[in-house]
């Protein structure tokens, strides 16, 4: 779900939806709040790497492939959370 290629993000999101139907919703539970944890993480931009003069070497990272994936996954295994699973934080 964090790769680069959105359709190998979109098969992973999918794939994961498809498999955490056979588990107990506990499971379901802890994996999203893993995802919550990794989204969050994704959010963080990496700042540019510059030069003694702060010309810019390398630009600055954003993870939004990374956070493109996360929501993906939460979108398909938001069908198999009980409603007290859902909180807003």
């Amino acid at each position: 779900m964090l790769h680069s290629c959105e359709e190998v993000r979109s098969s992973a999101a999918k794939g994961l939806g498809d498999v955490l139907k056979t588990y107990d919703p506990e499971v379901v539970e802890s994996v999203m709040q893993g995802l919550v944890t990794s989204y969050y993480e994704s959010l963080v931009i990496i700042p540019p790497v510059k030069d003694e003069l702060g010309r810019i070497l390398e630009p600055e990272i954003d993870r939004w492939e990374a956070r493109c994936g996360v929501g993906l996954a939460i979108n398909a295994i938001a069908p198999l959370l009980s409603i007290e699973a859902v909180s807003l934080h």
